[in-house]
């Protein structure tokens, strides 16, 4: 830990000769000030272990999400299997909007093919194997003035269509009708549901498509899910161009197409989301009988699409709260990643800690947070022969707990906690080596 430490005085040195008078609630608060008498560091013991994440928020109610630029276009489909955290289940629901209103079909018109198309935006997991995904009509309005997370599960109409056994190819441009295009999955929806509900309804006058409004309540859109046990969770770009669904048709004296897509430049907005399940049955983790008694445990686990966190507590803090007046120049907490387990899935690139309440992980603490600014650290740092390791600034927050605040649980968590599907294996305070550590830098009063 001495690099730490050798960094920290390099960042007080250029303060040795300035003074700054401070309102007495802030006293003491980050002080970085020369190199004053009695610095003094103490590295203290952390209990951590792996608690399951009920959910997670993956859209708020329409004018909120709105006000903040409309839905995200990344959306999540597909199985992954692995030893440690057993299996998880992505899907995505969303409204789809025509192009163009008043749709008419023409004169006995017949419905040529039905293609969805969604845009490749990434995968994680084996694409090497095959896959399953399926893709239902949805039969439930999706509520405006709601919050939703990632544990709804939708009411489905019938199924529209399935693509089975396949290998995806987030990375391979794919030939549509002599057109090269970039990496998009096609599946292939059943031409009879579209024959029934769009082609023989509508013709120029159905109230059902005179506006977006109504057509959304009329075709409330589509869930697509993972159908398989094992495989990839997929990325896909909603926002694209290229997602959409394509209905092809001919009629007596035209052959044309409809075009429904995932538009956010209408005047009304496609409401769209993925959700999420989990499966630990057999898995390693154990995370259905977490040990949270101190040391706490050997390893821990964070996983993204509301699965699991590492909950972290620091009663070792008392130490520093009885010392009454000690200043708090910087705290830190470093969480190295357990290696050499065989797991090949890529941790994730950047954590985070919040506090935890009786419902899971809540407001992130405020070295994360000071001032609207994310500046608490929590990018995977590489090292050497695989010694690879998160490192967070806690300052503030140990500023708090040592001058009076509940030294309550925390929680390291993703930061994209629905736009990907990372799983994190940690080393816990239980580790005899490389324990989770606080690293606390003060000075005695």
């Amino acid at each position: 830990m001495e690099f730490i430490k050798r960094a920290v005085m390099l960042v007080m040195a250029p303060f040795v000769f300035i003074a700054c008078e401070t309102d007495n609630g802030e006293i003491g608060r980050n002080t970085i000030i020369g190199l004053p008498p009695g610095l003094d560091s103490v590295h203290l013991n952390i209990i951590s272990f792996t608690q399951q994440v009920d959910s997670v928020l993956v859209a708020l109610p329409y004018s909120t999400q709105l006000s903040l630029g409309g839905y995200t276009g990344s959306r999540l489909a597909g199985n992954l299997m692995d030893q440690y955290l057993g299996q998880a289940n992505a899907g995505f629901v969303s409204q789809m909007i025509p192009n163009q209103l008043n749709t008419d079909f023409g004169t006995n018109p017949v419905i040529d093919s039905v293609k969805l198309y969604l845009r490749y935006n990434g995968s994680y997991g084996d694409t090497s194997k095959s896959m399953d995904l399926e893709v239902y009509e949805l039969d439930q309005s999706l509520n405006r003035d709601t919050n939703f997370y990632s544990s709804f599960s939708p009411t489905l109409g019938v199924k529209l269509g399935e693509k089975l056994g396949f290998t995806p190819r987030p990375k391979s441009n794919i030939n549509v009708d002599g057109t090269l295009i970039s990496p998009t999955l096609v599946v292939d929806l059943e031409t009879s549901y579209f024959t029934d509900n769009f082609a023989n309804v509508a013709d120029g006058s159905n109230e059902n498509f005179a506006d977006f409004e109504s057509f959304i309540e009329y075709f409330k859109g589509i869930h697509v899910k993972g159908a398989g046990s094992d495989g990839a969770i997929l990325y896909f770009n909603l926002n694209n161009s290229n997602s959409r669904i394509v209905v092809s048709y001919h009629n007596d004296s035209d052959t044309s197409e409809v075009i429904l897509n995932f538009a956010q430049d209408k005047s009304t907005v496609p409401i769209g989301f993925s959700v999420f399940s989990q499966d630990y049955t057999n898995a390693v983790s154990e995370v259905n009988n977490p040990d949270s008694l101190s040391p706490g445990e050997f390893t821990t686990y964070t996983q993204s699409m509301g699965g699991v966190a590492t909950v972290l507590k620091l009663p070792e803090l008392q130490q520093l709260i009885d010392q009454q007046g000690i200043v708090i120049n910087r705290a830190f907490i470093e969480v190295p990643v357990q290696r050499g387990l065989g797991s090949s899935l890529s941790p994730n690139s950047s954590l985070e800690i919040r506090k935890m309440s009786s419902d899971g992980p809540s407001r992130t603490i405020r070295d994360f947070n000071f001032d609207g600014s994310q500046t608490g650290g929590g990018i995977l740092r590489l090292g050497s022969l695989r010694d690879n390791k998160y490192l967070f600034e806690v300052t503030e927050h140990v500023f708090e707990v040592v001058n009076g605040d509940a030294n309550s649980n925390l929680a390291i968590v993703p930061v994209n906690k629905a736009t990907t599907a990372n799983r994190t294996i940690l080393k816990g305070g239980a580790d005899a080596v490389e324990p989770i550590t606080l690293i606390v830098y003060y000075t005695k009063p």
